[in-house]
């Protein structure tokens, strides 16, 4: 027997708030002969069926075409863009699934058809299921059910009591992609990983060398958050001719002027480390300062009970 082998039946299709989703759906497969070999740049007469239930179930909508392959064996066409033989596709309930696609080919491209296979659609065509709802209306979502997994995914538009957005209802992650790749992800605990797909706190950011660019571009600045790791120190910076500055209560606390020098209570450092403002409180009676004198020795420097400055010689920390 002549075989059929069949590389994908995908959805290619979107829906969106303001246009009717396509009633169609690209379907490819690569003919071979009873031999094994290609059927290339060949007109196929084909009839394309989609079937509830089951492999055998009911024929809800079936059409021909007369497509032809290329240089590959491959042949491409969209199922409802054919000849009706039975039902519409837009008549399809995609929600009272399982459904599977049953191909029969005829090499010479007439309606002999000798080649037949059937798999089955394992992803819900979402955007024509989204047209089998009553509408996007006011306080109304659009909702992408995958009924194998009975989760469901929901867009809703803000107001009326409603604050807007995307994620889902169930016990699923919200994952992030891109070239199929999972990028970050919502936990359904609320956790955001970006980089990890298991994050361990509210916010996960896990890369090589990573780091967090805040930049603000009226001034060609940025400010850098650096995980420490082989190349990076770790730490909270920024790289251009900019301080470094702390704050609580939206008033400036302290700062790390550009050239290295650090400010408490004044934000103009004289020398590296400037007090302004308070008082420096040394609480442990056997602690104090510890200076290194010229000729390389150190010294703490303490008080007595009498208030008298004492200097003790220590080995250099």
């Amino acid at each position: 027997m002549k075989k059929i082998i069949t590389i994908c039946a995908a959805i290619l299709m979107s829906a969106t708030i303001f246009a009717q989703a396509p009633q169609k759906m690209s379907y490819q497969a690569v003919i071979r002969n009873s031999s094994n070999a290609l059927i290339i740049s060949t007109p196929v007469g084909m009839q394309i069926s989609i079937l509830q239930g089951s492999s055998s179930g009911t024929v809800v909508y079936a059409e021909t075409q007369t497509p032809s392959t290329n240089a590959n064996g491959l042949v491409s066409l969209e199922i409802g863009n054919g000849t009706p033989v039975t039902g519409t596709f837009a008549g399809i309930n995609w929600a009272n699934g399982p459904y599977f696609i049953k191909t029969q080919t005829d090499p010479a491209g007439g309606a002999n058809y000798s080649i037949t296979g059937t798999s089955q659609l394992l992803s819900v065509p979402y955007a024509l299921q989204a047209t089998k709802s009553s509408g996007i209306t006011a306080n109304t979502e659009l909702v992408l059910t995958n009924t194998q997994a009975n989760s469901n995914l929901y867009i809703t538009p803000p107001g009326n009591g409603s604050t807007g957005g995307i994620g889902t209802s169930s016990n699923h992650g919200l994952y992030f992609f891109t070239n199929n790749v999972d990028r970050a992800v919502f936990t359904p605990n609320g956790k955001f990983g970006f980089g990890t797909l298991n994050p361990t706190s509210t916010l996960h950011l896990a890369a090589a060398n990573s780091e967090i660019r805040i930049e603000n571009t009226a001034d060609s600045s940025s400010l850098y958050l650096t995980a420490p790791g082989a190349n990076s120190t770790g730490g909270i910076g920024t790289p251009s001719n900019h301080g470094l500055y702390f704050f609580t209560n939206n008033v400036d606390r302290a700062v790390f002027t550009p050239n290295g020098k650090f400010g408490f209570g004044t934000l103009n450092p004289g020398s590296t480390l400037t007090v302004g403002g308070g008082d420096i409180n040394v609480m442990d009676i056997g602690s104090g300062i510890i200076m290194k004198s010229p000729n390389g020795n150190c010294w703490r420097v303490t008080v007595n009970n009498s208030g008298t400055l004492i200097s003790t010689s220590i080995t250099c920390p």
